[in-house]
């Protein structure tokens, strides 16, 4: 591709260094090393995507025990839409980053914004220092460490492409289970600045060794990077797409969000609340694996049919469950729907 074409369109290929010869590929190749990929990404999902779904447990505790005064439940939920906003609208700068630098320094810058952010959250004193640190810097964190992580997996696969991305998926469901299960001990036996600060700690070290094993293929597959490709946005089926993942994502992350606060409304203790959210994302580190076969094995419109059907079904009675019941038995019924779509989510994005 041509200089003047590259400025033009914002789309460059990965150079390669001089004199090295392109790499035959086979499209049919999976490399064992791939494997290892898989499993680096699953932790990257777990100790990113998997820590804020355990948000919620610090939401329920923020809102019950007044942490930061004159702080009202709406703005402390605020912080765990900056977070997950800043994970995706840092996509931009994120590819100029990768195109500039490779796959793996962003990654380590993000490895310090995230811990940094946990860290930082754990010595602040007014509302505003939460939503910098554990909002804005957690999510850019976030964002650099896991995008540019993520689209080297299908390097790798061909026939168990989905597979792989379910297993890597899942990880996100296992950090979402440790972390749901022990953050409201940490708080309760240490701090909550204590909480916060081994989060960091330990974040750190999983997605710094991640980071290194992270290998793309782009001197074989020769990928091209764009900051932001705008001629998708001419096309009317990506407007639907982007229309269903809106909807989808919204209605999941308030509920993950929400549940635990949900659970303490409901006459359940602290305890009980992150148990709550405990279950769900154990739910969905059983659940992505298996939609990822399903989908290796499926059609994608066949996919995407049952999908949609099968939202709707679960959707409508358990919007009835949670408006008109407000026991124990209602959080399980109304959390076994919910684990059912976020993992249907999955079959969608599979194949995309």
């Amino acid at each position: 591709m041509s200089e003047e074409a590259s400025k033009e369109t914002g789309e460059v290929a990965i150079p390669i260094a001089p004199g090295e010869p392109l790499v035959h590929y086979d499209i049919h190749e999976e490399p064992r090393y791939g494997w290892v990929v898989c499993g680096a990404l699953s932790a990257i999902n777990g100790f990113t995507w998997g820590i804020l779904a355990s948000f919620g447990v610090y939401l329920s505790y923020y809102i019950n025990n007044l942490t930061f005064p004159g702080t009202s439940d709406l703005d402390y939920t605020f912080i765990g839409g900056v977070n997950f906003s800043m994970a995706l609208l840092s996509a931009p700068l994120v590819n100029l980053s990768t195109r500039k630098f490779g796959t793996n320094p962003p990654m380590y810058c993000g490895c310090f914004m995230f811990s940094g952010g946990f860290i930082a959250a754990s010595f602040a004193t007014e509302f505003w220092h939460l939503v910098l640190s554990q909002g804005i810097l957690v999510g850019l964190g976030t964002g650099f460490v896991w995008q540019p992580a993520t689209p080297v997996l299908p390097q790798w696969f061909n026939k168990n492409r989905s597979l792989a991305q379910g297993i890597a998926a899942s990880g996100a469901g296992v950090g979402g289970i440790i972390f749901s299960a022990a953050t409201t001990p940490m708080i309760d036996n240490l701090s909550l600045a204590w909480a916060l600060r081994i989060t960091g700690i330990v974040s750190f070290g999983v997605l710094l060794i991640a980071s290194i094993l992270i290998r793309d293929r782009n001197t074989t597959v020769r990928p091209q990077i764009k900051i932001f490709d705008v001629n998708l946005l001419k096309r009317p089926r990506v407007w639907l797409l982007i229309g269903y993942s809106f909807f989808n994502i919204l209605g999941y992350i308030v509920t993950i969000y929400s549940l635990s606060a949900f659970a303490v409304s409901i006459g359940l203790t602290q305890h009980e609340g992150g148990t709550v959210t405990t279950i769900m994302n154990l739910g969905t580190a059983l659940g992505r694996p298996f939609v990822g076969v399903v989908s290796d094995r499926g059609r994608g419109t066949a996919r995407a049919a049952f999908d949609s059907q099968f939202d709707v079904v679960d959707s409508v009675p358990t919007f009835f469950v949670f408006r008109s019941h407000r026991s124990r038995d209602s959080a399980a019924t109304f959390e076994s729907a919910i684990l059912v779509a976020t993992n249907l989510r999955w079959l969608d994005v599979s194949y995309l």
